[in-house]
């Protein structure tokens, strides 16, 4: 009753996001995935295109898994996106006969460590990870601020300047060598290249998404980054004026000096200007840089944690 066979790349992409769609469909925060988004996916920089694989129960499609490797790593660190299961074909194995053929598609490739994640209000999801012998060891939080209040005077930098660069060239070369420097301690991190940096943005910036990239300078010196981005599809789903402040990052000589919540406050006022009503972001809890701090002083809420789960073979 269950086949399980290889994806076929420009044959699969839209059985692929009917499963994911349908999977994730019990997640309001979930914005449906488009056969462009999958072209953008596939044609990414540091994409490895093996390892993916449809489940058919019957002959229909009822699953999906993604054995992945990240090109630009020079880790052997995989990653398992998925198994996406349709509910309906829940409790007849599918995901756990996707999640080993996916170990095995890793293990042909020389990689014997795997992360996988579930979000702790998805009980079964842990449980099903926990079976195929993760461990968990990192937490991380989805945080949500309505943009009616913004605080200040609450420890911010008022002497830092700081300037909209724009998505020009010039400015996403900029913005990735402070993202490379502010970001190269943090946990699983590593260099994002000048190619990927203009890859995503520009592809993104064709669906109407809109990225901003602020820079703090520090006696005409760059010292810190905020890139925020507003995406029309996702409130048209959610029916919600939402926008998201996607990093920040500030260079290690200028830590500690309120130059991050600086960039926050200024990052929120600019999108209740442009009619936002919500910010969202996400963290790691335990990132040694302790950005949880900045966004907890500054009311940031948790909407739900991420558990990411490791597995060795």
């Amino acid at each position: 009753m269950l086949n399980i066979r290889p994806f076929i790349e420009d044959q699969d992409e839209p059985v692929y996001i009917d499963i994911l769609n349908r999977a994730m469909a019990e997640f309001s925060d979930f914005t449906p995935m488009t056969l462009t988004d999958a072209e953008i996916e596939k044609n990414a920089p540091n994409i490895d295109k093996q390892g993916r694989f449809i489940a058919e129960w019957r002959g229909v499609a009822a699953g999906y898994v993604y054995a992945y490797l990240d090109t630009k790593r020079e880790d052997k660190l995989g990653f398992l996106d998925g198994p996406f299961v349709i509910p309906e074909f829940c409790r007849n194995h599918i995901g756990t006969a996707l999640a080993e053929l996916a170990f095995k598609s890793f293990q042909e490739r020389g990689i014997n460590k795997y992360e996988a994640g579930a979000r702790n209000t998805n009980i079964p999801a842990q449980k099903f990870v926990e079976k195929l012998g993760f461990k968990m060891y990192r937490v991380f939080s989805r945080m949500k601020h309505a943009l009616s209040e913004i605080p200040e005077n609450v420890g911010e930098n008022k002497d830092v300047v700081i300037k909209d660069i724009g998505t020009d060239d010039e400015a996403l070369k900029l913005e990735n060598a402070l993202l490379n420097e502010a970001m190269k301690e943090h946990f699983n991190f590593r260099p994002v290249t000048l190619e990927e940096t203009k890859y995503y943005t520009r592809e993104q910036q064709k669906q109407g998404v809109r990225y901003n990239d602020f820079v703090a300078y520090v006696n005409d010196v760059p010292a810190g980054l905020m890139i925020t981005s507003i995406d029309p599809k996702e409130i048209e789903h959610q029916q919600k004026k939402v926008a998201w402040l996607s990093v920040l990052g500030v260079l290690k000589p200028y830590r500690s000096q309120g130059i991050g919540k600086a960039l926050m406050i200024h990052a929120m006022k600019f999108l209740k200007g442009k009619g936002m009503d919500e910010a969202m972001l996400g963290v790691d809890d335990t990132n040694i840089t302790k950005p949880m701090k900045i966004y907890e002083s500054l009311g940031f809420e948790v909407v739900f944690k991420f558990y990411r789960y490791l597995k060795e073979s």
